[in-house]
């Protein structure tokens, strides 16, 4: 219990210094948060370069660098098609498809399409112009419509060849990607004679190529002529199917001549 005679507790200090008055305390320094700018960039870039050095009272150079807090490794400048989409910048020099141009089926499908509607509203928009101007006198029908009203109708049946005749590529590429057909733009022949060509490789049989997607895929048998040639044939198959063809997923199941069985891990190993 607190009894009367008992003196007032003393009054807190103002949490805000009265105006003029300068603050004992010297106010922290808050670090400066800046994304690091990427090589080349300019002011316009990912980044801000560091102010330049000031100097203090005395002359010396001072670096406000480094009160700066780094969150993010330094970036780079990069298109949008290196970081998501390379394969429709050509950067598998536009081998990646079987019709033998840049790009994957499903850009080149979602353009045709974006194209498509372009089209379309286009038509839509001419259309309803003819009908309402026309321009020349066509007659009514019985009912005593305009006959421009069958302008809506002929420009229906146009976009829907326009649409039959700019998917049939793309169509045909993704019947070709499910019955796993051999890309056109790949030589399966000279595959094949590379192939039996390499140091110790008798024959080559079986041999299948198909594409999935922007994936390359194909499986062989090869013969060899000794056990011991089985890790070395494995090696310069894969070398050459995955280096000199493009090939992103080989399988190569190697086999002695005169044997009925493959070679085995511990011979390719």
């Amino acid at each position: 219990a607190i009894s009367d005679s008992a003196p007032p507790p003393p009054p807190l200090p103002p949490l805000v210094p009265a105006r003029g008055q300068q603050s004992s305390r010297r106010r922290a320094k808050v670090p400066t948060v800046a994304w690091p700018a990427s090589d080349g960039d300019d002011a316009g870039g990912f980044g801000r370069r560091p102010p330049p050095a000031r100097e203090d009272k005395q002359g010396r150079g001072r670096d406000d660098t480094r009160n700066r807090v780094t969150l993010a490794p330094a970036l780079t400048r990069r298109r949008f098609c290196d970081l998501y989409i390379a394969d429709d910048c050509g950067a598998r020099g536009g081998k990646g498809n079987i019709a033998g141009g840049a790009g994957s089926l499903a850009m080149r499908a979602a353009l045709v399409h974006i194209v498509g509607d372009i089209v379309q509203s286009l038509g839509a928009i001419l259309g309803g112009l003819l009908i309402w101007w026309e321009p020349i006198e066509l007659g009514h029908t019985q009912v005593g419509v305009s006959r421009w009203c069958y302008v809506d109708a002929s420009i229906t049946l146009l976009y829907t060849l326009l649409c039959v005749l700019t998917t049939r590529g793309t169509l045909r590429e993704v019947l070709a990607h499910l019955f796993l057909v051999c890309p056109r733009s790949f030589d399966i022949a000279s595959f094949k004679d590379t192939l039996s060509g390499l140091k110790g490789v008798q024959s080559v049989h079986g041999l299948h190529v198909w594409q999935v997607g922007q994936t390359k895929v194909c499986t062989a048998h090869v013969v060899v002529a000794d056990r011991s040639l089985c890790s070395s044939a494995l090696s310069a198959c894969r070398n050459v199917a995955q280096l000199q063809y493009q090939v992103d997923q080989a399988t190569f199941q190697i086999e002695v001549a005169g044997e009925s069985g493959p070679c085995t891990t511990e011979d390719i190993s």
